[in-house]
């Protein structure tokens, strides 16, 4: 790849250093690959928002999962660049080793949002024998990224949309529309009757739906489990509750809820699902 003129490179990631390391990649391993790029930083979406607001635009756009605490995830980054174009191709820069956190929130980035073609780990910006190489890896990424594919290995190749329906255990997971605001109940309560009496449901209906959604909860997080290795999403297992078999359900429901409240809680969530 030979540009003349530079790539525009925005990096939404509210961790100034990161910026630092990503101009220092262009400028060791740039010149040699054929390729200049203009780094800019936005370190939360309201910043950029404002740069869309102000007719910025972008070839490459980098963004991470997480934007200070109490602030929108990279998911609102995400609507917002699909909404308006500005962010050219899009790709997930964050933390992912060790951080089972995230997990419904990847699965979004890349279900909900065309754009987004590619998942670099921060890890992988890190590691290689010397930094000329990380350098090069990092620059060659970008420049497929730009090209409108993931690099190799394309790790969020088992978070896209399966081709068969049968296969979409993440979509399955919100077919109702119960889903959502009962995993958000769930939250908040590890047995049914709380849970019902707190948001006015009723207590069997939401006995059922519990036992129902565990059908698909199950086939999801063994996918997921599966597909680990090449995501670095690590699947913490669900432990079997002691107690009656009646409570488990609850009990269950309510640990993978809170484990994802980086997803339930995000407002580009609520969006999503209250459209």
């Amino acid at each position: 790849m030979n540009n003349p003129t530079p790539l525009r490179v925005l990096v939404v990631d509210d961790i100034n250093t990161v910026w630092d390391v990503i101009i220092g990649y262009f400028r060791e391993a740039g010149e040699h690959l054929g390729v200049m790029a203009e780094v800019r930083g936005a370190p939360s979406v309201e910043e950029l928002e404002a740069l869309i607001d102000e007719g910025e635009r972008f070839d490459v756009t980098l963004v991470d999962f997480g934007l200070g605490a109490g602030r929108p995830s990279g998911l609102s980054a995400l609507e917002a660049l699909n909404r308006d174009g500005a962010g050219g191709h899009v790709a997930i820069h964050a933390d992912m080793e060790n951080n089972d956190s995230r997990l419904l929130l990847a699965y979004a980035a890349f279900r909900w949002f065309p754009k987004t073609v590619a998942l670099i780990p921060k890890t992988v910006s890190v590691e290689g024998a010397t930094y000329e190489e990380r350098a090069e890896k990092f620059v060659r990424s970008i420049i497929a990224i730009h090209e409108g594919h993931a690099p190799e290995p394309d790790r969020a190749a088992s978070l896209r949309k399966p081709f068969h329906d049968f296969d979409d255990h993440f979509g399955k997971l919100f077919t109702k529309s119960e889903d959502f605001p009962n995993f958000k109940l769930m939250q908040r309560f590890n047995s049914f009757p709380e849970a019902a009496k707190a948001g006015n449901w009723s207590e069997g209906k939401l006995r059922n739906w519990g036992t129902e959604v565990l059908t698909r909860l199950d086939p999801f997080l063994r996918q997921a489990s599966e597909n680990s290795t090449a995501t670095e999403l690590p699947v913490k297992p669900i432990i079997v509750v002691e107690g009656s078999k009646t409570n488990r359900p609850a009990q269950v429901i309510s640990r993978f809820a809170r484990s994802q409240s980086l997803f339930f809680d995000d407002p580009a969530v609520e969006r999503h699902f209250n459209a």
